[in-house]
């Protein structure tokens, strides 16, 4: 977090938490999670309490030769549906840190997390920074006095105090298990026409990779040449032209066609790429039918 960010969160914590030992049991907790390849994953801590929780720290452990830390947020969880006031996030090298406060400006009004199990109160997202033949596991485990300065440790706020291991809070660390990615692959999708000899039937090339981005593509596509004529191959609406191809070369042939794509070919070379993803539309064979087919 920048200096002045960080100013304001310790300046606001300080008033809020002083730290006093308190019986019941509280938690935090990190999400297993999966992913394949280069995929990023998302995992969500959350929140065991039997009382209200007025602000929170976390101080997580990252593995930075195996993964990436991409983005720490509290969008889409229960403490955005509460409505924090201040949130101050951090990455950093092996770690990350975050901290939220419910009710952190005037007018006060009191809004705190409410008592309950698996509340959502962030959202960590990763991106593996290898690929592995075998499948690698990983931790993100809860560090106190390491990460920012001055270190942070795992809190939870409730009735404006400070409830840390010492206090009796529990961590419950996670881990992250990297898999193989499945081959990279692209497949000719079904599709039909009518039977007018008039209509165009499109069949879309979809694109699966998760091995990384890619550059550029080629597809060769045979057909039958008594049944259809290959009409034309067009890149419109499809990923290819949403992020900018500058080459392509297409034929068209009696009974196929190909089309040759590169996605950063002039300069100033800006690196455009077909992000990882699943069934991607790179490209479009449109063909005609070449006479009245009675059956389908």
């Amino acid at each position: 977090m920048g200096t002045c960010l960080r100013q304001v969160f310790v300046a606001a914590w300080t008033v809020l938490a002083l730290t006093f030992p308190v019986g019941a049991q509280q938690s935090l907790s990190i999400a297993d999670a999966n992913t394949q390849g280069l995929s990023s994953v998302t995992t969500t801590v959350s929140l065991d309490s039997d009382t209200g929780t007025q602000g929170y720290v976390l101080a997580i452990a990252v593995d930075n030769s195996l993964l990436s830390v991409v983005n720490i947020t509290v969008e889409g969880t229960d403490v955005e549906t509460v409505g924090v006031e201040l949130i101050a996030a951090e990455i950093l090298p092996g770690g990350l840190t975050l901290g939220g406060i419910l009710d952190a400006f005037s007018p006060y009004e009191g809004q705190m997390i409410p008592a309950g199990s698996g509340t959502s109160i962030a959202l960590l997202s990763f991106t593996p920074t290898m690929i592995s033949p075998n499948p690698i596991t990983t931790s993100l485990q809860f560090q106190d006095g390491v990460f920012n300065s001055p270190p942070l440790d795992n809190l939870i706020v409730q009735g404006g105090l400070s409830i840390g291991v010492a206090e009796g809070l529990v961590l419950n660390d996670a881990t992250v298990t990297i898999n193989p990615p499945p081959p990279d692959s692209i497949l000719i999708e079904d599709s039909s026409a009518t039977s007018d000899g008039l209509a165009i039937g499109d069949a879309r090339i979809l694109l699966s990779n998760s091995s990384g981005p890619v550059q550029g593509f080629v597809v060769a596509v045979a057909h039958g040449a008594e049944e259809l004529t290959l009409q034309e191959i067009t890149l419109s609406g499809t990923v290819t032209e949403e992020v900018g191809a500058e080459f392509e070369v297409s034929n068209l042939y009696p009974n196929g066609g190909t089309i040759g794509v590169v996605l950063d070919f002039t300069p100033p070379f800006d690196g455009q790429t077909i992000a990882i993803g699943v069934d991607n539309h790179i490209a479009t064979y449109r063909y005609s039918c070449n006479q009245i087919i009675y059956l389908p």
